[in-house]
């Protein structure tokens, strides 16, 4: 396997940032499609602390630090810790970008992890309240953004509503999938 490569047996032979950076990415998503999600984690946790340590790098590399920052998140999801999932949440969304489409990037994965985060604790006024914050990101960043995350939006912002007794707006995030024919990006959401 990948994982039997000499730079790859142990993190003692990653010698510089990028080295440590590709071990602990490498491995991370290896335990993660293995079912290894607590080993995943861990090294995704290791992997933020890196970004964390370097700042130079980071400020270098905004694009991979969002990503790391953004996997760690999703981690922390992942193993019920969304008090620290989402005050992350909130850090990533002050990163400055200069990039659009690297904002609009960011601003549908961290409105998307926001609201996954609510309804996952089943606080749907919360999520319900996310839905305006959606709304005027989505006039700014439509352009930037593919269907894939128009719906996941519409769709996550349509759960929130039902949820918290809002039935008209949820049919109205409900209707933008449906009545919008070129959407076929998502079928998990029909």
């Amino acid at each position: 396997t990948l994982l039997n490569h000499p730079l790859l047996r142990s993190e003692s032979a990653a010698l510089s940032f990028g080295a440590v950076n590709s071990f602990y990415s490498i491995h991370s998503t290896f335990f993660r499609f293995s079912g290894q999600l607590k080993k995943s984690f861990e090294l995704r946790k290791k992997l933020y602390h890196l970004w964390e340590n370097n700042p130079a790098a980071a400020r270098a590399n905004p694009r991979g630090y969002t990503a790391t920052l953004a996997n760690y998140i999703i981690g922390l999801n992942g193993v019920e810790r969304y008090t620290e999932a989402l005050a992350l949440l909130k850090k990533l969304q002050h990163i400055p970008l200069r990039s659009i489409p690297l904002q609009a990037k960011n601003f549908a994965f961290a409105c998307s992890m926001e609201i996954t985060i609510h309804l996952n604790l089943a606080d749907y006024k919360k999520g319900r309240e996310l839905t305006k914050t959606i709304e005027q990101g989505l006039e700014r960043y439509y352009p930037y953004l593919n269907k894939s995350n128009w719906v996941e939006l519409y769709y996550y912002a349509s759960v929130a509503c039902f949820g918290a007794g809002d039935l008209k707006q949820a049919l109205h995030w409900l209707n933008r999938i449906l009545n919008d024919p070129s959407i076929d990006s998502r079928i998990d959401f029909y």
